[in-house]
């Protein structure tokens, strides 16, 4: 590039590891136990197709036939000849993935890692981005050898670089058969992968520099936000009462200990993501407007809203964030919040977070539930493409969470059932209700009331 550019002159700043990637090395997940050596292989794109079958496919079929412990994970987009395909329940494939962090759950479940390119200038021209990943988990990796990965792999020692098909086999055999040269290798690229590609080096080759340049005054009271999918003068849904409630009780009996902001959705308007503020019983109530779209409540993640979150953060600077439902506001405001390192709790009304149906009971009602606990692998296998997906996201702002507030015991056991750990159970209270003096039915008859919807998640097939 430098004869391109008018000084003539270029400067490389690598890919960094970051608060991201040191959660995931922090988390590595559930230790397998099957005695299976895992060989995974992620394509991020279709143009590495022919990569994969000229020069790693006949690699990975003779490994496989000379070793049964041996099973093959592809991740991404791919073409399995009919010898691959051969493999059955040994071969693993998996959907690309768009979340990163969905990846690197994965990732760690594998023994090796492989990253293969046709020889090329363009080739040359890529960054070290798989290596670095499988790096920074211990995981050794072999990889064809561009000069990116020549400039940066000691051969043998922090990875393995091929040229030719012989080469391939060769150090596939190798990791293969030698768990102690897996580790070793693994090892010394995790030394590398932190010492030189973490913030502490990088920060010498680039600053970015990032301030509140208008610090608006503290008060000697906490903040907190309080963050719920409807909020009075909408108030739908029993949540929406609870959530109500516990505001009015946090003003009238610690006001002078915590100052209060809500953030919600406003439903039914034409125009989306306009921002209305208003006071509602002493406490300011930022609102937000959703989009018309019918199938809103099953987003995970809605990149707008998480604009006009972060923007209400800057201009309320809370100490916590209490989220209770957030269908409709999604899972990109907890991401907001981890960013900003603003510590949040989560109040679990609903079996949003660990199944894919939002009150945990399907249509033939057999109540579903996701397995956190399981390791990602596992997952593809047992779960859907959707739930897969949907776990997978959701995993990270659900265990980044202080606190996950299951509202009865029932419930925190479910939630202890999903993997879910960080837990502590908080039931609904009694609202403050004025006394009503009860008049007895005429003819003296008991009268039942059913509260709630007519579906069956609300009991009503009991009446």
């Amino acid at each position: 590039m430098a004869p391109l550019v008018r000084s003539r002159r270029c400067f490389v700043h690598r890919n960094a590891i970051g608060a991201r990637h040191r959660r995931a090395i922090a988390s590595p997940g559930p230790a397998r136990a099957d005695g299976m050596i895992t060989i995974l292989y992620g394509s991020g794109t279709k143009a590495h197709k022919e990569d994969f079958t000229e020069f790693l496919e006949p690699a990975l079929i003779k490994v496989a036939r000379r070793h049964p412990n041996v099973r093959i994970a592809l991740v991404g987009y791919r073409t399995v000849g009919p010898e691959l395909a051969q493999l059955g329940d040994r071969l693993i494939l998996i959907d690309p993935i768009a979340d990163v962090r969905t990846y690197w759950k994965v990732l760690a479940d594998a023994d090796i890692n492989l990253a293969v390119l046709k020889p090329s200038r363009v080739a040359d021209c890529k960054s070290e981005i798989k290596w670095l990943e499988a790096a920074m988990l211990g995981i050794p990796s072999v990889v064809s050898a561009t000069r990116t990965y020549e400039e940066i792999i000691d051969q043998g020692k922090t990875g393995f670089l091929c040229r030719t098909a012989a080469d391939w086999d060769e150090s596939l055999e190798r990791l293969v058969t030698d768990e102690a040269l897996r580790r070793t290798v693994g090892d010394a690229a995790r030394t590398v992968a932190l010492r030189d590609y973490g913030e502490a080096a990088m920060a010498t080759n680039i600053a970015a520099i990032l301030a509140d340049i208008m610090p608006r005054p503290r008060t000697a009271r906490k903040r907190i936000a309080v963050v719920n999918v409807f909020y009075p003068p909408q108030a739908i849904g029993g949540a929406t009462r609870v959530v109500h409630d516990n505001v009015c009780s946090l003003v009238a009996d610690h006001g002078d200990q915590f100052e209060i902001e809500v953030f919600t959705s406003i439903e039914g308007e034409p125009e989306g993501y306009k921002v209305v503020r208003q006071i509602v019983d002493g406490v300011r109530v930022t609102g937000v407007t959703t989009p018309n779209d019918p199938l809103i409540e099953q987003h995970t993640h809605d990149r707008r809203m998480g604009e006009v979150f972060d923007e209400f953060l800057t201009v309320a600077q809370v100490d916590l964030v209490h989220f209770h439902c957030i269908q409709r506001l999604t899972a990109e405001l907890l991401e907001v919040t981890e960013r900003r390192a603003i510590p949040y709790i989560i109040t679990a009304h609903d079996g949003w977070w660990i199944s894919n149906d939002q009150f945990l009971v399907d249509r033939r009602d057999q109540i579903t539930l996701y397995d956190y606990a399981l390791p990602a692998i596992e997952r593809a296998q047992q779960f859907n493409a959707k739930a897969f997906r949907r776990m997978s996201v959701l995993e990270e702002p659900l265990r980044q969470a202080r606190l996950v507030l299951p509202v009865s015991e029932p419930f925190a056991a479910l939630y202890r059932m999903a993997g879910v750990e960080n837990i502590r159970t908080i039931a609904n209270g009694v609202s403050r209700l004025p006394e009503r003096d009860r008049i007895a039915a005429p003819d003296g008859r008991i009268r039942l009331a059913h509260i709630g919807g007519a579906s069956r998640h609300k009991g009503y097939h009991l009446v």
